[in-house]
């Protein structure tokens, strides 16, 4: 379950730099 949540974060990190390229009003509302 800690494992899968760290997972989760990372990619929340990753789509936080890759995501706002393409949508970036999307990324936001997901991540924040």
């Amino acid at each position: 379950m800690n494992l899968d949540d760290n997972k989760k974060s990372h990619f929340n990190i990753e789509m936080t730099f890759f995501l706002p390229k393409f949508q970036p009003k999307k990324s936001k509302s997901a991540i924040f």
